[in-house]
């Protein structure tokens, strides 16, 4: 693959928080900056009201677990209050918060405590938030008009405590989960089980994507491409720093990794 750095920035990390086919937005020294049909020059995010875009780069800023829809419009992020806020993206508008005792009951293996949440990932609509808890747990968030919550599901139990990253598959019927150990797995939503795992990285998992490939960041300074139906690593990528997160856009796979935004694209098309 072909590499290409878009971006890199003397003192600051930088995040992806979102991408389309025609822009990059994501969070450098605390702000969140936007760079149009790969320009080196990031552009401000013009399209929403000042005070709204400072609201979600201080809870992206604060270290929040992130959750895209597929289709781009809903951004769920949790920070530090544990509590689950809903985003228009495009806008930055927030909608409202799901409180964190309405998301899980008591963490069995510390009684009178609530299990935090590692990790999470969203169907393509928006409507279905899967949540992987601290006590091993997997949940299921169901949201109705406006993205006010309808129900909580249990849809696995005594599963990896590790888990650090997730993403969901374009058909929304499979969970692909990375943990602290670099270990990856594949669960079916539909059986309630995990069907395959795979050791991943040498350090932990930062970050999964998931498009025409499947595409894992991590600790290590790798990003890795993976044949999902048998586990097998299918090309490496090296950095020079850890990877912070990745996306995928296309073809192409655009990588966070220490103060650099980088684009991978392919010899040939997969």
């Amino acid at each position: 693959m072909k590499q290409k750095i878009l971006y890199s920035h003397s003192m600051h990390s930088v995040k992806i928080v979102e991408l389309d086919n025609n822009s990059i937005i994501a969070e450098v020294g605390g702000k969140l900056m936007g760079w149009l049909n790969e320009s080196a020059v990031p552009v401000p995010l013009v399209q929403s009201p000042v005070d709204e875009v400072a609201d979600l780069e201080k809870e992206i800023v604060s270290g929040a677990i992130l959750a895209r829809s597929g289709n781009g419009e809903m951004l769920f992020s949790l920070g530090a209050e544990k509590k689950i806020n809903i985003w228009i993206l495009k806008t930055a508008d927030w909608k409202h918060a799901v409180p964190h005792e309405h998301m899980n009951l008591a963490n069995k293996n510390s009684p009178g405590q609530l299990a935090d949440v590692t990790s999470m990932a969203c169907t393509q609509d928006g409507k279905n938030l899967f949540l992987w808890m601290s006590n091993g747990e997997l949940q299921k968030l169901v949201f109705g008009e406006e993205w006010y919550l309808l129900r909580r599901e249990v849809i696995g139990v005594g599963l990896n405590q590790k888990v650090t990253s997730m993403v969901i598959t374009a058909d929304d019927k499979f969970l692909v989960c990375g943990d602290e150990t670099g270990q990856l797995g594949l669960f079916s939503i539909e059986e309630k089980r995990m069907i395959l795992l795979f050791k991943g990285h040498d350090a932990k998992i930062t970050s999964l994507a998931y498009g025409k490939i499947l595409a894992s960041g991590s600790l290590d300074k790798n990003v890795k491409i993976w044949d999902v139906t048998t586990g097998s690593c299918i090309q490496a990528l090296p950095h020079k720093f850890p990877v912070n997160s990745i996306a995928i856009r296309g073809n192409d796979i655009v990588v966070a990794s220490g103060r650099d935004l980088i684009i991978w694209s392919p010899d040939t098309v997969f």
